[in-house]
């Protein structure tokens, strides 16, 4: 019972000196990729076309597998990116690898947590680390993409997908087919895409218009 509440107290204290709500810098935005009006060409499994509203800010990129050693034994493993909040720390996500005096993690396994570390601690435990600019998977993160999945007879499969917040899984995706032999021309989503040539190794394209908002 007493070595339970022993646990249970290093982890208050551990979770109260580490994890963080302090606001992000940096600004909200969209960008492309391609631009419009540009001819290019994607190969089957690429996308043709993708749209992100992502948050950007200066923060810091770190090899994986980067770990923080706590009190009392316990080891996260840092994600990366980490964002620079507005009190100045680097702050990200990290997984609960080791527990209390080395033990398994609490809680009935690995968790994930927001944590937040001193500049200073990147630069004395992690020197290869990168301060610049990075791209967050923030909850006003927002992506939408058209991938190219072959064609046939005269007909082009596309697959749409849009990934919202801070998931890494599709929020949401739909299998499109658009006939091209009469009209190279197709849309989904408000995007209008003009196709040059399809193979079944590569698309040869030009974005007309952007999703619509």
């Amino acid at each position: 019972m007493l070595r339970n509440f022993v646990k249970v107290i290093s982890i208050l204290v551990l979770v109260s000196g580490c994890a963080s709500s302090a606001p992000l810098t940096g600004t909200v935005s969209n960008s492309t990729k391609p631009s419009l009006g540009e001819i290019t060409t994607a190969e089957i499994g690429e996308p043709l076309f993708r749209s992100t509203t992502a948050r950007t800010t200066r923060g810091v990129e770190f090899s994986s597998g980067l770990q923080y050693n706590a009190t009392a034994g316990h080891v996260w493993e840092l994600k990366p990116p980490w964002a620079e909040t507005t009190q100045g720390k680097f702050c990200g996500s990290a997984l609960h690898v080791q527990g209390f005096l080395g033990g398994p993690p609490p809680m009935g396994g690995p968790q994930v947590q927001r944590m937040c570390l001193e500049e200073d601690w990147f630069l004395d435990n992690a020197p290869a680390s990168k301060f610049g600019t990075v791209t967050l998977n923030t909850p006003d993160f927002f992506q939408r993409e058209l991938i190219y999945t072959g064609q046939q007879s005269g007909n082009i499969n596309i697959l749409y997908r849009e990934f919202a917040g801070d998931t890494i899984r599709p929020a949401f995706s739909q299998d499109l087919t658009f006939n091209i032999a009469t009209d190279p021309n197709f849309g989904a989503q408000g995007a209008r895409i003009k196709v040059y040539e399809a193979t079944n190794t590569e698309i040869r394209y030009e974005v007309i218009r952007p999703f619509s908002e």
